[in-house]
């Protein structure tokens, strides 16, 4: 596909290690759920971002995901969670930290942890982008579906309003997508059945038009 034929572009050329590391991560990314098979890919970016802590933590945000995505461990995604927020603190990339924070909140709810909402707090706290790219993984996002589990829907809906207009200007039709997904459950929840047809409606067209 194309991110491996760009990835292999640049590494036929005398690129930088970073310039190697972000070419194998756009592998990864491109990959979406399936990452079992890039044990080898995630392996050269680790030894290319050897000298830098802020890829190093970029990449272990992506091990992270693989071991709960694909190797339904937890455990060992919130420890890289873990690991990787260590490195994003030691170089300066508060957006990494953040993200890392979030993984290990979302780990830390499946677990059982108490601190999870802490963490998540933490993760909020810090200066992060309007829309980080993916929502799904953003901390403003986590909250939404932690004040869903916890029953707390009218917060919930308080923080999508707040979200919905932000990607929409600026975010990925995916990211769009999954406010609307939510605001559908909001309302649903909240016996508000005409405003969860008009939610679900605008994201069942969304996907038609960008071909989700």
């Amino acid at each position: 596909d194309l991110a491996r034929r760009a990835t292999r572009a640049v590494l036929a050329r005398d690129a930088s290690p970073a310039d190697r590391v972000r070419a194998r991560l756009a592998v990864i990314d491109a990959a979406g759920q399936a990452l079992a098979a890039l044990d080898e890919t995630f392996a050269y970016a680790m030894d290319d971002a050897a000298a830098d802590p802020a890829l190093q933590a970029a990449v272990q945000l992506r091990i992270a995901t693989k071991y709960n995505l694909s190797d339904g461990d937890p455990v060992r995604s919130r420890d890289a969670a873990a690991e990787a927020g260590r490195l994003a603190a030691l170089g300066g990339d508060q957006v990494a930290e953040a993200m890392a924070l979030t993984v290990r909140a979302r780990m830390g709810r499946i677990l059982g942890d108490p601190d999870a909402e802490d963490i998540l707090a933490e993760a909020l706290a810090l200066p992060a982008p309007e829309v980080p790219l993916g929502m799904r993984n953003a901390p403003q996002y986590l909250a939404v579906r932690h004040a869903l589990f916890d029953d707390r829907v009218d917060d919930a809906r308080r923080r999508l309003l707040v979200l919905l207009p932000a990607v929409r200007r600026t975010g990925s039709a995916e990211d769009v997508f999954e406010v609307l997904r939510s605001l559908t459950e909001v309302e649903l929840r909240r016996g508000r059945c005409t405003s969860a047809s008009a939610h679900a409606r605008r994201g069942l067209e969304l996907t038609i038009e960008a071909g989700l």
